[in-house]
């Protein structure tokens, strides 16, 4: 908001501000493929987001509440959790480029868990707002590079398409630059029309996303206070105070949390968590046992655990990472 009555002492005639904006954003392995009739990926679910658009040809999706069959601009939102099954169909080859990302920042989870379908068809809105984006990362990630041989059994085409489509994109020599200005352009994009919805495009129930953000602020809380991880993460990760404090059940808290953001209470504390480790560790300053203890947690032992269950490298090791 502008600030319209500076101060008389000081030279500033006004100024804008931005609410404060923390959170983690990833992409995980953009890729884009070209595959022949007959390739399929089997019914599977992730903890991410998922966008999936088809370039040419079609595909056939298929989740626990609907099957369609996509065609050439069509783009479908995955949300976390989601079963799902995707197939080339038709008497052409299918190309197409899917993007998993993931966000931990609450308001923006909540209205992306609240768009209301999954299939966007070409022309829809969400579709038109991600096309370029998605078309750019398509060109981007993998050339166009045929099959080097027709023969041979259907299936072993299409994964002999796949690797050589896989091969160009590495022969790209896609930078993590390349990625991380691709993550700004899809979140630019998905900005531009969140903040604006066209009628229809979210589901018109609001019911508890009152409790589900009142949730993420007492858990929010406990971070802030560092708390440590057991204490927080006792009786289903510290769902179980909360819920008793707001007069609900434990169950009902989980599953209306969920279906507000799309994960648990407990996975929602585990990201607070290492959102705040990694901030720390930026901090030279600050020694690793110091943070584990303002982290709340027993001993740098017991933090050093997690934090490569988390990540899958030391807290020591990610601090050599940053340089």
């Amino acid at each position: 908001m502008p600030k319209t009555k500076p101060d008389a002492k000081s030279p500033v005639l006004s100024e804008y501000r931005q609410p404060d904006l923390r959170l983690s954003l990833q992409l995980f392995a953009p890729h884009a493929r070209k595959v022949l009739p007959g390739w399929s990926y089997e019914r599977h679910q992730h903890p991410l987001f998922e966008l999936n658009m088809v370039m040419e040809g079609q595909q056939l999706c298929e989740t626990d509440k609907d099957s369609f069959v996509m065609g050439p601009g069509e783009l479908i939102l995955l949300k976390p959790d989601e079963y799902h099954a995707c197939s080339a169909v038709g008497s052409s080859a299918m190309r197409y480029c899917c993007i998993h990302f993931e966000v931990d920042e609450p308001s923006l989870r909540q209205a992306l868990c609240s768009i209301a379908s999954t299939r966007h068809k070409a022309g829809s809105p969400l579709a038109d707002a991600l096309s370029p984006v998605m078309c750019k990362a398509a060109g981007k990630i993998a050339a166009h590079v045929e099959p080097a041989s027709q023969h041979g059994k259907p299936g072993e085409a299409a994964h002999a398409a796949v690797g050589n489509e896989l091969a160009a994109a590495r022969n790209e020599g896609a930078s993590r630059w390349s990625v991380l200005a691709l993550a700004f352009e899809l979140m630019t994009s998905l900005g531009a029309i969140m903040e604006n919805p066209p009628p229809g495009l979210l589901s018109d129930s609001a019911g508890g996303n009152g409790l589900a953000s009142r949730i993420a602020d007492q858990l929010a809380k406990l971070v802030e206070e560092r708390q440590s991880a057991d204490q927080a993460d006792a009786a289903h990760g510290g769902i179980a105070d909360i819920s008793r404090e707001l007069g609900y059940s434990v169950a009902y808290c989980n599953r209306v949390f969920k279906g507000v953001f799309g994960m648990s209470p407990r996975q929602y504390l585990s990201t607070l968590l290492l959102r705040e480790a990694k901030l720390m560790l930026l901090n030279r300053q600050l020694t690793i046992d110091v943070i584990s203890e303002r982290l709340g947690y027993r001993d740098v032992s017991q933090f050093s655990k997690q934090f490569k269950r988390w990540t899958n490298v030391s807290p020591s090791q990610f601090r050599q990472m940053l340089g």
